[in-house]
C-alpha cells in the first residue's frame, strides 16, 4: 500500500471539544498510515448543529473535499449519507474514485425516502462499498434500496455495480 494517497472523508472525527467523536475513524486512518498510505483527513471535528451551522458545516466539507480530492488516489467516505454523497460529488468533479463505508445506523436510515434517494449516488458510483459488521446485518436494505437506484418497493433500477463487503465493527 506504500504511496497510496487516501482522502478520508467523514462527518465525525475527534476534535478538541469532542475527543471521542468518531474515534474509531481516527484509528482506521492511523492503521492505514501504519501500512504506508498517506491519509489526508477531510473531516468535521465538532458536534455543533443548528439551522445555520449544519448547512454551513456540510457546504464547507464539500468544498474542502473537492479541493483535497485533486491530490488523492482514492476518496474514502464514511457513512452513506451525507459523506457518501459528498464523496460522489468530489469524485465526479475530479474523476477520483471513491469508496463508501456503511457503519450500520446509516443503513437503517435508508428506510426514510429522502435519505435513501440522497444516498444512492454515493453508493451507485462507488468503486466499492465496505460494510461494517453492523451494516452487514442490515445489508438487504443496502442492496435493495440503494445499489443501482432501486427503491424500497423493488421498483426498476439500473444494473448495480459489484460491491465487496468487508470490515469490522
Amino acid at each position: 500500500m506504500t504511496g497510496l494517497r487516501v482522502m478520508c472523508l467523514s462527518n465525525m472525527y475527534p476534535g478538541p471539544d469532542a475527543p471521542d467523536y468518531g474515534a474509531f475513524i481516527a484509528r482506521m486512518c492511523g492503521e492505514l498510515e501504519r501500512q504506508g498510505a498517506d491519509v489526508e483527513r477531510v473531516v468535521i471535528r465538532t458536534r455543533s448543529s443548528g439551522p445555520l451551522r449544519t448547512p454551513a458545516k456540510y457546504a464547507g466539507l464539500t468544498l474542502r473535499a473537492i479541493r483535497a480530492a485533486r491530490r488523492a488516489d482514492v476518496i474514502w467516505a464514511h457513512y452513506l449519507f451525507p459523506t457518501g454523497l459528498i464523496g460522489a460529488i468530489a469524485g465526479g468533479i475530479t474523476r477520483t474514485p471513491w469508496v463508501v463505508t456503511a457503519h450500520g445506523g446509516d443503513v437503517a436510515n435508508l428506510a426514510r425516502d429522502p435519505v435513501r434517494r440522497l444516498s444512492s449516488p454515493g453508493v451507485r458510483g462507488a468503486a466499492a462499498v465496505i460494510c461494517a459488521r453492523r451494516a452487514r446485518r442490515r445489508g438487504r436494505h443496502l442492496r435493495k434500496r440503494v445499489a443501482g437506484g432501486a427503491d424500497a418497493r423493488g421498483g426498476p433500477s439500473a444494473p448495480a455495480p459489484a460491491h465487496r463487503e468487508h470490515g469490522r465493527g
